[in-house]
């Protein structure tokens, strides 16, 4: 018996030794990995806010342009939806729009100052 008693002891230390190395391994990973994403997370967060804070309409519309121009299942060309676009803005403003270039940039100018 206390052959068996000192063998478990043995084993019980190895097991015990490295269930507590992968404790502190896993601990300093989990810690690492918090404090690196957390620095992180408050940069691109900025970033982030700063970009879709700059005109999150226009962003808006440009997106359902390029949807249109991408999906529409007949071909409309960048005059046709500029037109759509001005008379959509005629009829939210109740005032007459002007578009110099009949594109994306003619749109950017008629929108900003709205």
């Amino acid at each position: 018996m206390p052959e068996k008693n000192k063998k478990f002891k043995k084993h019980l230390k190895i097991i015990i030794g490295v269930l507590l190395f992968a404790l502190i391994f896993g601990g300093g990973l989990l810690a690492g990995n918090f404090l690196f994403n957390k620095n992180n997370k408050g940069e691109n967060a900025n970033q982030q806010t700063e970009e879709v804070a700059q005109n999150p309409y226009k962003d808006f519309l440009f997106e359902v342009y390029d949807i249109i121009q991408e999906n529409y299942w007949n071909k409309i060309s960048d005059e046709e939806l500029t037109n759509i676009y001005k008379l959509a803005t005629e009829k939210l403003t109740q005032a007459p729009q002007n578009i110099d270039p009949l594109n994306k940039d003619g749109i950017e100018n008629m929108i900003l100052p709205i």
